[in-house]
This record gives structure tokens, sequence and C-alpha cells, in this order.
């Protein structure tokens, strides 16, 4: 269900951030099976606040290796009732605390965009608070997104080397 989903999410998500647009890839799209086994789905019954339903949270990171921001955007996405737009798009900011431990917090005026956002914003963070385990995915998902960036940037400066002695 997972592939379906992301073949008609927009390939890249855009944040401006200082100035510069960072280009954003879902955590899923890059580790298929793992994003499959490990992004956070919800049933969401009752609540009032927004539709009953199916909700996926995809988690996307900048994909510029010499990027050196501690961002991350959740997109939701209901998958009973697919749409083109996703439900919400919350902005945070990871936080090193020392150099291998990484917090996930939100900004006081997160970029939030979607007609549900400030409700699905409340409902992630509860979760977060709830789930300590999520924010440890979250963190394995962002650590494994940046050394998958550094391998591919090593990957391509051997290549162009290599290049350039056959020339």
């Amino acid at each position: 269900m997972l592939n379906w989903m992301l073949s008609w999410l927009p390939r890249l998500l855009s944040v401006v951030k200082e100035e510069k647009v960072m280009a954003m890839e879902s955590f899923a799209k890059r580790f298929p099976a793992q994003g499959d086994r490990e992004t956070l789905m919800m049933q969401i019954t009752k609540q009032g606040i927004v539709p009953d339903g199916t909700y996926m949270v995809l988690d996307n990171y900048c994909t510029d290796p010499t990027c050196g921001a501690h961002h991350i955007m959740l997109a939701v996405l209901r998958v009973d009732k697919p749409s083109r737009k996703p439900m919400a798009v919350l902005s945070y900011e990871w936080e090193p605390k020392t150099p291998t431990r990484f917090e996930l917090h939100v900004n006081d005026q997160p970029n939030l965009t979607g007609s549900h956002s400030l409700a699905f914003r409340d409902i992630i963070e509860n979760h977060l608070h709830s789930t300590p385990a999520y924010g440890e995915t979250l963190r394995n998902h962002f650590r494994l997104f940046r050394a998958s960036l550094a391998q591919e940037r090593t990957a391509f400066t051997g290549n162009r080397a290599q290049r350039r002695a056959r020339s």
C-alpha cells in the first residue's frame, strides 16, 4: 500500500530555509522496505477535529548532502480517501544536544500547511510524547537518510575522479 501512496505523492517537497530552497524526499521512497514497516499509520475515529479515517505520516528529509540542516517535514496523507494534497505538512527542526543525539522540537511558528494542520500537529505531538519509540524511529530515519546521502556523494566524487583519471 505504501508504494501506491508514494506513486501519487509529489516527488519532492520544498521548504524555504534562510532564503534557500531545500528539496525534501520521503524516507519511505529512499528505503521502501523499511519505510513500509515503519511509516506511522493512524486510525482516527470520533475526534471531531479531523475526519474519521486512516492516515499515514511520511517523514521527509533534505536531499542536499552538503546541507547542514536538521530539518524534517511530516506529510499527513489520508489512506482511505486518497488525494493529491496532503491533509497537513508539518515542519520541524532537529536540535542536536550532543553530536550523537538529536531531539525533535516544534518551532514557535511551525510552517503549517493543509486544512487540518493544527489538529494534526497536536495529534502527532501527543503521539511523540506518549510513544517515545516513534521519536526514536524518526531519529534513526534521519541518521540513515543522511548516511545514504553521504554514500551517494562519495560515490559521485569517486566516479568523477575516475573519469578525470581516464581523460
